[in-house]
């Protein structure tokens, strides 16, 4: 045979082949690897919608599939990936290895195959993946009040920050774990919701004041009253929310560029002076006595040579302010230094308190809350470390005050329980059970012996 002859007889047989139908999906083995490739060939490249989704009910390769959840697929090629991916992730015929599974839960673009996956898949694992993934308070509220096991009921629990769920739960769980576990959740979550509101308000608060500071009329008083501003934003806990922080850093910025009107050279070089004092304190707001002796003897000289100067009360009225202030400052580190030690030992002794003492915790707090209204700080400038170190610590005590209460009551309603059910054991000769609700409830009070009465079980 010629080469021409050859190369004709090669066109047609792959016009033939062009002009082939494609193969029916139904003939095709799911389990014949050969076929896998076909079935996937099909489902990705023919143009036929009917036949890639005949296609894909059949096919086994996950990424596949799930290539076919994408939106812009045809309506019957996604619902057949649908149904096709929630079938192969919820089986349990896969093995000791899931990793390929959970991988595929992942890495799936559809919220309903997630939804089914959370509800019926068999694989507790794959349940929590897809749970993890989904994370919507109808998808958490169904699963805490209807999987078949404890665990992934409380991790539904721990996943949910609606109210409104939670609630459903503690209204309709029949597992009082979970109930509770519930309520818990709850009540720390509307705490948390009440904080963040609170400070919210605060910091459009401290926001509007910072702006309309930068809008109203020059006063040697201005960044005095803007340090005092940015001091209360700082102690904001926790943090505002990113808008609000640069809204207050526009208008802080504003006023901390905003400049007072010239004066004379005599009274500019005492001016500056007290400015020069004020960015000192400023930089390092620690007072000391030898710090506060020698800025009374700096102020006292200050004041001598400006009366001398016999300036015009515009003049007098801007030096005032800023002598006035370091005064304040004075007023301020006296009291500070006074109360040092009474702080510094409350603060010593909160490290050595009981974490688990809610009475001691919150009477500590309250005392050391007091020793800091004898220490006000007036003046504007920064505060001390060892002030800002006792007002964060206040707030620990109360929070870790308020925790350890929970936890005590949580413990005694635990022990309500542990001795409900050792009175039904007893009445019905459960010995074995009674020994071992005792043991529970020693180890829930913490007692190092058996209180009387426990040889009585024991014997039996």
């Amino acid at each position: 045979m010629s080469p021409t002859d050859l190369i004709k007889k090669l066109l047609k047989a792959s016009e033939r082949d062009a002009e082939a139908p494609p193969p029916d999906p139904g003939a095709l083995c799911p389990d014949n690897p050969g076929h896998q490739v076909q079935l996937q060939a099909l489902a990705i490249s023919e143009e036929d919608p009917a036949l890639r989704a005949s296609a894909i009910k059949r096919l086994r390769d996950l990424p596949t599939v799930r290539h076919c959840l994408s939106e812009d697929q045809p309506r019957a090629v996604r619902e057949a990936a649908v149904a096709r991916y929630s079938y192969l992730l919820k089986s349990d015929d896969w093995g000791g290895d899931l990793g390929p599974v959970l991988e595929a839960v992942r890495l799936c673009p559809d919220r309903t195959v997630l939804a089914h996956l959370a509800q019926s898949a068999r694989l507790e694992r794959v349940r929590r993946e897809a749970l993890g993934c989904l994370a919507s308070p109808q998808a958490c509220l169904q699963a805490a009040l209807h999987d078949p096991v404890r665990r992934q009921r409380k991790y539904a629990v721990s996943l949910l920050e609606d109210p409104e769920a939670l609630e459903g739960i503690v209204a309709r769980c029949d597992d009082r774990g979970v109930a509770r576990l519930a309520r818990r959740r709850l009540d720390e979550l509307l705490e948390s919701q009440a904080v963040e509101a609170s400070v919210q308000e605060q910091a459009v608060a401290l926001c509007e004041a910072m702006e309309g500071l930068g809008r109203s009329r020059w006063t040697d008083d201005l960044q005095a009253r803007r340090q005092r501003l940015e001091n209360q934003w700082t102690q904001l806990e926790p943090a505002p929310e990113p808008l609000l922080a640069e809204r207050f850093e526009r208008a802080r910025t504003f006023c901390a560029a905003r400049k007072a009107p010239q004066a004379t050279e005599h009274e500019q070089t005492l001016l500056t002076a007290l400015e020069q004092l004020a960015h000192d304190l400023t930089a390092d707001p620690e007072p000391t006595e030898e710090r506060l002796g020698a800025l009374k003897c700096r102020l006292a000289r200050s004041r001598r040579s400006w009366l001398a100067l016999g300036a015009d009360p515009t003049a007098e009225a801007r030096y005032r302010t800023r002598y006035w202030r370091l005064e304040c400052w004075c007023a301020d580190a006296r009291r500070f230094l006074d109360q040092h030690t009474v702080i510094a030992g409350l603060l010593d002794k909160a490290d050595r308190l009981d974490p688990t003492d809610a009475t001691a915790l919150l009477r500590h707090a309250r005392q050391l809350h007091q020793a800091l209204r004898q220490t006000p700080w007036h003046s504007g400038f920064p505060l001390p470390e060892l002030l800002r170190t006792a007002q964060t610590r206040v707030a620990a005590l109360e929070t870790a005050g308020r925790h350890a209460g929970r936890t005590r009551l949580k413990r005694l309603d635990t022990i309500r329980h542990l001795l409900a059910d050792l009175e039904q054991a007893a009445e019905a000769g459960a010995w074995p059970r009674a020994r071992r609700l005792i043991a529970e409830a020693l180890n829930q009070t913490g007692a190092a012996s058996e209180p009387a009465g426990a040889d009585h079980y024991r014997n039996k």
